[in-house]
């Protein structure tokens, strides 16, 4: 069975660091903002844990993990530092696939977080301007980032966004 796992839709740590290789490798902007349109316009959970993508498949792989749920067509389980992950069963074009990702955090899992693409693409973005930068402010990064992808302007007093950026992008914990 082939597993497929996005982590640049699932992992914050590990999309953080493919950022700075682009960035080191001098990637066209250009470039880095049509990968941001393959995340899509849903919701999406990221992982948010220190386990690296490497890890988590290879967990995956030994399953070197515990079942919580078995469902009919996918598995919830929990790997080893505790986080819950969705392994989903597909059956495309006679071939059987799965398909890997973060539980939603509803589901009690404190190493994962829900949010809207545009929040996140947003936030990716203002990472790669504030690593181009770092003398921009948070609040720079991401007007500059909505406006480079053609987002609506930010609502400062409404949004979590720039809490995210701080949380999981200035300063992870």
């Amino acid at each position: 069975m082939n597993l497929i796992f996005h982590f640049c839709k699932h992992h914050i740590r590990d999309t953080q660091i493919f950022i700075q290789q682009m960035i080191q490798k001098k990637i066209e902007e250009s470039f880095f903002i049509s990968f941001l349109k393959r995340i899509g316009n849903n919701h999406l959970d990221l992982y948010t844990g220190n386990l690296r993508t490497k890890e988590i498949i290879l967990q995956i792989q030994k399953k070197d993990y515990h079942i919580v749920k078995i469902h009919w067509n996918y598995h919830l389980i929990q790997l080893t530092d505790n986080s819950l992950w969705v392994i989903k069963f597909i059956k495309k074009y006679d071939r059987h696939i799965l398909h890997l990702h973060p539980a939603k955090k509803n589901l009690s899992n404190s190493k994962s977080i829900r949010l809207h693409a545009n929040t996140y693409k947003t936030l990716l973005m203002a990472y790669w301007f504030f690593q181009i930068n770092k003398d921009l402010s948070i609040s720079q990064v991401l007007t500059k980032s909505r406006e480079t992808l053609s987002f609506s302007v930010l609502n400062f007093s409404k949004s979590k966004t720039p809490e995210l950026f701080y949380s999981y992008f200035i300063h992870p914990s």
